[in-house]
Protein backbone atom coordinates (compact mmCIF):
# COMPACT_ATOMS: atom_id res chain seq x y z
CA UNK A 1 0.00 0.00 0.00
CA UNK A 2 1.49 3.29 -1.10
CA UNK A 3 2.10 5.82 1.67
CA UNK A 4 0.58 9.23 0.98
CA UNK A 5 2.13 11.96 3.14
CA UNK A 6 -0.33 14.20 4.97
CA UNK A 7 -0.18 17.80 3.84
CA UNK A 8 0.33 20.08 6.90
CA UNK A 9 -1.82 22.76 5.26
CA UNK A 10 -4.86 20.48 5.36
CA UNK A 11 -4.23 19.74 9.03
CA UNK A 12 -4.02 23.44 9.91
CA UNK A 13 -7.12 24.28 7.87
CA UNK A 14 -9.00 21.42 9.57
CA UNK A 15 -8.05 22.82 12.98
CA UNK A 16 -9.22 26.27 11.90
CA UNK A 17 -12.49 24.79 10.67
CA UNK A 18 -12.90 23.00 13.99
CA UNK A 19 -12.49 26.29 15.88
CA UNK A 20 -15.11 27.92 13.65
CA UNK A 21 -17.55 25.06 14.29
CA UNK A 22 -16.95 25.27 18.04
CA UNK A 23 -17.62 29.02 17.93
CA UNK A 24 -20.82 28.48 15.93
CA UNK A 25 -22.12 25.73 18.22
CA UNK A 26 -20.80 27.26 21.45
CA UNK A 27 -24.12 27.01 23.37
CA UNK A 28 -24.19 23.25 22.72
CA UNK A 29 -20.45 22.60 23.15
CA UNK A 30 -19.78 24.59 26.33
CA UNK A 31 -20.38 22.50 29.46
CA UNK A 32 -21.58 25.48 31.55
CA UNK A 33 -23.16 28.88 31.19
CA UNK A 34 -20.17 31.25 30.75
CA UNK A 35 -21.91 33.98 32.79
CA UNK A 36 -23.12 31.82 35.67
CA UNK A 37 -21.31 32.61 38.93
CA UNK A 38 -20.75 30.03 41.65
CA UNK A 39 -19.19 31.38 44.82
CA UNK A 40 -18.65 27.88 46.21
CA UNK A 41 -16.47 26.94 43.20
CA UNK A 42 -14.52 30.21 43.13
CA UNK A 43 -10.92 29.82 41.89
CA UNK A 44 -11.18 26.03 41.68
CA UNK A 45 -8.16 24.34 40.17
CA UNK A 46 -8.65 22.19 37.03
CA UNK A 47 -10.67 19.09 37.98
CA UNK A 48 -13.08 16.55 36.52
CA UNK A 49 -16.02 18.97 36.77
CA UNK A 50 -14.27 22.13 35.58
CA UNK A 51 -11.58 20.90 33.24
CA UNK A 52 -9.73 24.22 33.09
CA UNK A 53 -10.79 25.46 36.53
CA UNK A 54 -12.88 28.50 37.43
CA UNK A 55 -12.15 32.20 37.68
CA UNK A 56 -12.52 34.71 40.50
CA UNK A 57 -16.32 34.69 40.15
CA UNK A 58 -16.66 30.91 40.01
CA UNK A 59 -17.33 30.86 36.25
CA UNK A 60 -16.13 27.90 34.20
CA UNK A 61 -13.02 28.90 32.26
CA UNK A 62 -13.46 26.33 29.48
CA UNK A 63 -16.99 27.56 28.76
CA UNK A 64 -15.83 31.16 28.69
CA UNK A 65 -12.97 30.28 26.33
CA UNK A 66 -15.42 28.53 23.99
CA UNK A 67 -17.78 31.52 23.97
CA UNK A 68 -14.76 33.82 23.57
CA UNK A 69 -14.19 32.18 20.18
CA UNK A 70 -17.28 33.87 18.79
CA UNK A 71 -16.13 37.53 18.80
CA UNK A 72 -12.64 36.36 17.84
CA UNK A 73 -13.87 34.56 14.71
CA UNK A 74 -16.23 37.41 13.79
CA UNK A 75 -13.51 40.04 14.12
CA UNK A 76 -10.83 38.04 12.29
CA UNK A 77 -12.96 37.15 9.28
CA UNK A 78 -14.69 40.52 8.99
CA UNK A 79 -11.46 42.46 9.28
CA UNK A 80 -9.77 40.11 6.84
CA UNK A 81 -12.49 40.43 4.19
CA UNK A 82 -12.80 44.22 4.31
CA UNK A 83 -9.06 44.80 4.65
CA UNK A 84 -8.23 42.72 1.59
CA UNK A 85 -11.09 44.22 -0.43
CA UNK A 86 -10.14 47.85 0.29
CA UNK A 87 -6.42 47.22 -0.09
CA UNK A 88 -6.71 45.28 -3.35
CA UNK A 89 -9.10 47.79 -4.93
CA UNK A 90 -6.81 50.74 -4.12
CA UNK A 91 -3.62 48.86 -4.98
CA UNK A 92 -4.89 47.46 -8.27
CA UNK A 93 -6.36 50.77 -9.38
CA UNK A 94 -3.19 52.73 -8.58
CA UNK A 95 -1.04 50.00 -10.14
CA UNK A 96 -2.84 50.15 -13.48
CA UNK A 97 -3.71 53.84 -13.50
CA UNK A 98 -1.37 56.46 -14.97
CA UNK A 99 -3.42 59.41 -13.71
CA UNK A 100 -2.69 61.64 -10.73
CA UNK A 101 -5.45 59.93 -8.76
CA UNK A 102 -3.52 56.66 -8.66
CA UNK A 103 -0.34 58.40 -7.53
CA UNK A 104 -2.26 60.35 -4.89
CA UNK A 105 -3.81 57.16 -3.52
CA UNK A 106 -0.40 55.53 -3.11
CA UNK A 107 1.05 58.60 -1.40
CA UNK A 108 -1.88 58.54 1.01
CA UNK A 109 -1.25 54.81 1.53
CA UNK A 110 2.40 55.51 2.37
CA UNK A 111 1.38 58.16 4.90
CA UNK A 112 -1.02 55.79 6.67
CA UNK A 113 1.62 53.02 6.66
CA UNK A 114 4.09 55.36 8.35
CA UNK A 115 1.76 55.83 11.33
CA UNK A 116 2.07 53.47 14.35
CA UNK A 117 -0.65 50.97 13.58
CA UNK A 118 -1.27 49.73 17.11
CA UNK A 119 -1.49 53.18 18.66
CA UNK A 120 -3.81 54.41 15.91
CA UNK A 121 -6.11 51.41 16.45
CA UNK A 122 -6.21 52.15 20.18
CA UNK A 123 -6.99 55.81 19.46
CA UNK A 124 -9.83 54.93 17.07
CA UNK A 125 -11.46 52.57 19.57
CA UNK A 126 -11.03 55.09 22.37
CA UNK A 127 -12.83 57.70 20.25
CA UNK A 128 -15.53 55.41 18.84
CA UNK A 129 -16.08 53.44 22.05
CA UNK A 130 -15.60 49.75 22.76
CA UNK A 131 -17.57 46.99 21.07
CA UNK A 132 -17.06 44.44 18.30
CA UNK A 133 -18.22 46.79 15.53
CA UNK A 134 -15.90 49.63 16.56
CA UNK A 135 -12.97 47.24 16.95
CA UNK A 136 -13.56 46.00 13.39
CA UNK A 137 -13.64 49.57 12.06
CA UNK A 138 -10.42 50.48 13.87
CA UNK A 139 -8.55 47.38 12.66
CA UNK A 140 -9.73 47.75 9.06
CA UNK A 141 -8.73 51.43 8.93
CA UNK A 142 -5.23 50.61 10.16
CA UNK A 143 -4.64 47.34 8.24
CA UNK A 144 -5.54 48.03 4.59
CA UNK A 145 -2.43 50.09 3.51
CA UNK A 146 -0.02 47.16 3.49
CA UNK A 147 -2.35 45.22 1.18
CA UNK A 148 -2.73 48.20 -1.12
CA UNK A 149 1.06 48.51 -1.35
CA UNK A 150 1.49 44.77 -1.97
CA UNK A 151 -1.25 44.68 -4.64
CA UNK A 152 0.24 47.76 -6.31
CA UNK A 153 3.70 46.20 -6.47
CA UNK A 154 2.43 42.83 -7.71
CA UNK A 155 0.29 44.40 -10.44
CA UNK A 156 3.17 46.52 -11.72
CA UNK A 157 5.63 43.62 -11.73
CA UNK A 158 3.29 41.12 -13.38
CA UNK A 159 2.17 43.71 -15.97
CA UNK A 160 5.75 43.82 -17.26
CA UNK A 161 5.96 40.05 -17.71
CA UNK A 162 6.58 38.70 -21.19
CA UNK A 163 3.32 36.75 -21.39
CA UNK A 164 1.30 39.86 -20.43
CA UNK A 165 3.07 41.95 -23.08
CA UNK A 166 2.50 39.16 -25.60
CA UNK A 167 -1.20 39.05 -24.70
CA UNK A 168 -1.49 42.78 -25.34
CA UNK A 169 0.27 42.39 -28.71
CA UNK A 170 -2.24 39.69 -29.65
CA UNK A 171 -5.05 42.15 -29.09
CA UNK A 172 -6.47 40.64 -25.89
CA UNK A 173 -8.46 43.27 -24.02
CA UNK A 174 -7.09 44.83 -20.83
CA UNK A 175 -10.24 43.75 -19.01
CA UNK A 176 -9.69 40.10 -19.92
CA UNK A 177 -5.99 40.24 -19.09
CA UNK A 178 -6.78 41.63 -15.66
CA UNK A 179 -9.39 39.01 -14.71
CA UNK A 180 -7.67 36.00 -16.33
CA UNK A 181 -4.00 36.72 -15.55
CA UNK A 182 -3.24 39.65 -13.27
CA UNK A 183 -5.74 39.18 -10.44
CA UNK A 184 -5.35 35.35 -10.10
CA UNK A 185 -1.57 35.78 -9.88
CA UNK A 186 -1.85 38.51 -7.23
CA UNK A 187 -4.39 36.95 -4.90
CA UNK A 188 -2.32 33.96 -3.65
CA UNK A 189 0.41 36.26 -2.30
CA UNK A 190 -2.21 38.51 -0.72
CA UNK A 191 -3.92 35.57 0.99
CA UNK A 192 -0.58 34.39 2.36
CA UNK A 193 -0.02 37.81 3.90
CA UNK A 194 -3.56 37.86 5.25
CA UNK A 195 -3.18 34.49 6.99
CA UNK A 196 -0.01 35.67 8.72
CA UNK A 197 -1.49 39.07 9.58
CA UNK A 198 -4.51 37.45 11.23
CA UNK A 199 -2.20 36.53 14.10
CA UNK A 200 -1.30 40.19 14.62
CA UNK A 201 -4.96 41.17 14.35
CA UNK A 202 -5.88 38.61 17.01
CA UNK A 203 -3.19 39.86 19.38
CA UNK A 204 -4.24 43.49 18.79
CA UNK A 205 -7.86 42.58 19.50
CA UNK A 206 -6.83 40.82 22.72
CA UNK A 207 -4.76 43.86 23.68
CA UNK A 208 -7.71 46.16 23.14
CA UNK A 209 -9.92 43.97 25.32
CA UNK A 210 -7.21 43.80 27.98
CA UNK A 211 -7.24 47.59 28.15
CA UNK A 212 -11.02 47.68 28.32
CA UNK A 213 -11.39 48.95 24.73
CA UNK A 214 -12.54 45.73 23.09
CA UNK A 215 -15.62 43.55 23.42
CA UNK A 216 -18.21 44.95 25.81
CA UNK A 217 -19.08 42.93 28.93
CA UNK A 218 -20.92 40.70 29.59
CA UNK A 219 -19.81 39.29 26.23
CA UNK A 220 -16.82 37.02 26.68
CA UNK A 221 -13.45 37.77 25.12
CA UNK A 222 -10.05 36.16 25.69
CA UNK A 223 -8.24 39.43 26.30
CA UNK A 224 -10.97 40.50 28.69
CA UNK A 225 -10.63 37.21 30.58
CA UNK A 226 -6.94 37.88 31.11
CA UNK A 227 -7.63 41.44 32.29
CA UNK A 228 -10.40 40.40 34.71
CA UNK A 229 -8.19 37.87 36.47
CA UNK A 230 -4.74 39.43 36.20
CA UNK A 231 -4.57 39.82 39.99
CA UNK A 232 -4.63 36.03 40.39
CA UNK A 233 -1.67 35.41 38.07
CA UNK A 234 0.79 34.47 40.83
CA UNK A 235 -1.62 32.65 43.12
CA UNK A 236 -3.96 30.84 40.70
CA UNK A 237 -2.03 30.39 37.44
CA UNK A 238 -4.78 28.62 35.46
CA UNK A 239 -7.09 31.64 35.52
CA UNK A 240 -4.78 33.66 33.25
CA UNK A 241 -2.73 30.92 31.63
CA UNK A 242 -5.47 29.13 29.69
CA UNK A 243 -6.98 32.20 27.93
CA UNK A 244 -3.46 33.40 27.13
CA UNK A 245 -2.56 29.96 25.81
CA UNK A 246 -5.53 29.96 23.44
CA UNK A 247 -4.53 33.42 22.15
CA UNK A 248 -1.01 32.15 21.48
CA UNK A 249 -2.07 28.86 19.88
CA UNK A 250 -4.69 30.46 17.63
CA UNK A 251 -2.17 33.09 16.52
CA UNK A 252 0.37 30.34 15.85
CA UNK A 253 -2.22 28.44 13.81
CA UNK A 254 -2.78 31.50 11.59
CA UNK A 255 0.96 31.87 11.04
CA UNK A 256 1.35 28.17 10.20
CA UNK A 257 -1.47 28.40 7.65
CA UNK A 258 0.23 31.39 6.04
CA UNK A 259 3.63 29.68 5.93
CA UNK A 260 2.13 26.50 4.50
CA UNK A 261 0.30 28.48 1.82
CA UNK A 262 3.56 30.22 0.93
CA UNK A 263 5.41 26.90 0.65
CA UNK A 264 2.64 25.47 -1.51
CA UNK A 265 2.69 28.47 -3.85
CA UNK A 266 6.50 28.43 -4.09
CA UNK A 267 6.57 24.70 -4.86
CA UNK A 268 3.92 25.14 -7.53
CA UNK A 269 6.00 27.73 -9.35
CA UNK A 270 9.13 25.60 -9.01
CA UNK A 271 7.44 22.54 -10.53
CA UNK A 272 6.12 24.65 -13.38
Amino acid sequence: MKYIPLNPLYVYLSLLGLLILIAFFAPWVAPFDPLKQDASARLSAPNLTHWLGTDGFGRDILSRIIFGLRPTVIILFTVGIFTVFIGVVIGVYSGQSTSWVGRLLMRFTDIVMALPRLLIAFAFVAILGNGVFNVIIALVLTSWPSYARLANTLIKNISQSDFILASKMLGISAHRIFWIHLLPLCLPQIFVKLAIDLAAILITCAGLSYLGLGVKPPNVDWGGMVAENAEFLTSHWWVVMFPSLFIILTSLLCVLIGESLRDRIDSRFVTQ
